[in-house]
Parts: structure tokens; sequence; C-alpha cells
């Protein structure tokens, strides 16, 4: 990075900081927080009301007609043929604490965003709401809990530490899950097209 380039970088880091302090919102930059006040103007025409919940532990917002709803994000890379990788996981933390992985299975709602790689926009959205959509997310997340809990036995058997306490759930799963809502820039797309902007 050369001196202008890093000239840029602070007056970017400067002018979000401003951003924070005039919108009352916190450091935009900490925990992608900005990817989530992003991903709620996307989906807010899909909600009744839709709000953030502050704080970095439970849900990540509620309307009228969903009290638990989880927000997760994760990166895509653009390929050579233009299209977007399928290489994109949705993590959940802290799973080696019991009440957290109660809360895991306990929203009514959630919120899986695609971030484009090479621009920070969003490219795609998948809103789970119908009772059935998050019973088969669900079981994912169950399964993934389970093969978490052996893993976490087998390293403290052995002396040692697990590389990490969160668990996936990856873009390719989520195409496969019936009932999803699809959406780009706030509008509903069928999951043909959804998947036209992946090399799957």
């Amino acid at each position: 990075m050369n001196k202008v380039q890093r000239k840029k970088l602070k007056e970017a880091i400067e002018a979000i900081y401003k951003l924070s302090s005039e919108t009352n919102s916190g450091n935009l930059l900490h925990n992608y927080k900005w990817r989530e006040i992003l991903q709620l103007e996307e989906v807010s025409s899909f909600y009744s009301n839709i709000k953030s919940v502050p704080g970095l532990h439970g849900s990540d917002a509620t309307s009228d007609n969903f009290s638990s709803i989880e927000k997760k994000s994760g990166t895509s890379s653009k390929l050579k043929s233009g299209l977007y990788s399928t290489s994109v996981s949705f993590e959940f933390d802290k799973q080696n604490d019991s009440i957290r992985r109660k809360q895991t299975l306990a929203y009514d709602s959630f919120i899986f965003s695609v971030i484009a790689e090479d621009t920070g926009k969003i490219l795609l959205t998948a809103i789970a709401q119908k009772p059935k959509t998050i019973e088969n997310i669900n079981k994912i997340l169950l399964s993934r809990q389970k093969d978490f809990l052996k893993e976490l036995k087998k390293k403290q058997k052995q002396g040692k530490r697990i590389p990490r306490d969160s668990i996936k759930l990856v873009l390719p799963e989520l195409f496969k899950i019936k009932d999803l809502i699809w959406v780009k820039n706030g509008k509903k797309m069928t999951i043909k097209k959804a998947k036209s902007l992946f090399k799957i």
C-alpha cells in the first residue's frame, strides 16, 4: 500500500467512525456490525417492523411476528467466469457453551446473507420464516453440534484444545432447503435465479 492509498484508508476509517458517532450505532467496524445494518435494510419488507437487538449475545433482531431472529453473513469470492463461489459458510460460535447451543436451536427466523468479497455488497440473502424451514435448518445445526461435542470430548481426553468453538452451515446446504425466501436488492427472486449467481 503506497502513501496515497494509506491516506485513503485513514480517510475511510475516519468517515466510518464519524458515521458511527452520528448515528449512535457504536463501532460499525466491530463484529461486522455494518453487515447487520445492510441486512436489516435488505429484508425489511419481509418482516413487520423488524428491529435490531443491541448486544453481542442472544437474538440479532425482533419483529412483530418473530421474537428471535438470527442474522448470519459469509463472504464469497468472484471467480474468473464472473460468477461467485459457493464456498460460503455461516458460523455459529461458542458451541462449547451448553446455553449457547440451546440458543442456536431456539430462533424462530434466520437471515443468511452472502457478501461479495470484491465489493462488500450483499450479493444474495436467504430468509427462513416457515416453521418447517426452521426445523430443517435446526436438524443440520443439531447434527453439527453432536459432531462438535464428540470432537471436543476427544480433544479433552488427549489434553488438547479444539481449534474452533464454532459450527458451520454452508451455502450449498441452503440451496437444498425448501421454502427459503431468496432476496436480492430487497426483492424476492426464484431459487433458480439465486443459483445463477454462483458457479455450481
